[in-house]
């Protein structure tokens, strides 16, 4: 069983003042035992040929590139048919004999 826990982050404007509160909701996959529950890393990256596009795309459309920034969409993928997460609920919504079930991946696993 996985511990969970929130992340928040404030964000503001320059003056300082408030801008929005964030939250996520995340993993603590550091608690995660290799061959028991996981049998291999990787780390997703962008493929050359993509980036070689862009800047294609970029001189022939006349276009000022200012900052590229690469969604990680395996975020928020589907688990396997066979893979089951499960972990505490975190401080606030703990309930005696409950935990979660993971249908998607999370932030930090």
């Amino acid at each position: 069983m996985i511990d969970s826990i929130w992340a928040f982050k404030l964000k503001r404007y320059l003056d300082g003042t408030s801008n929005k509160f964030k939250a996520r909701f995340c993993a603590s996959g550091d608690q995660q035992l290799e061959g028991i529950d996981f049998f291999e890393t990787y780390a997703l990256v962008v493929q050359w040929t993509t980036v070689h596009l862009l800047l294609i795309l970029e001189v022939f459309l006349q276009l000022k590139l200012k900052q590229g920034d690469i969604t990680a969409t395996f975020l928020h993928s589907e688990l396997g048919v066979n893979e089951k997460v499960y972990f505490e609920m975190p401080l606030g919504f703990r309930k005696k004999g409950k935990v979660l079930c993971l249908k998607c991946t999370l932030y930090g696993l």
